[in-house]
């Protein structure tokens, strides 16, 4: 998935989805923990992007 379409269904900037790759910052709040949820079950992350 590219960062644009990820960062549109985290409702986040692609440029914070890049920051986030590139260990310029971290992930907090909602964000950090759909991430969580989404590690652990890719097919969440397909299914929402679809």
């Amino acid at each position: 998935m590219s960062q644009p379409v990820f960062a549109s269904l985290l409702n986040v900037k692609p440029a914070t989805v890049r920051a986030w790759e590139q260990g310029q910052r971290t992930p907090d709040g909602a964000a950090a923990r759909l991430l969580e949820v989404l590690s652990q079950d890719i097919e969440i992350a397909e299914k929402l992007a679809s």
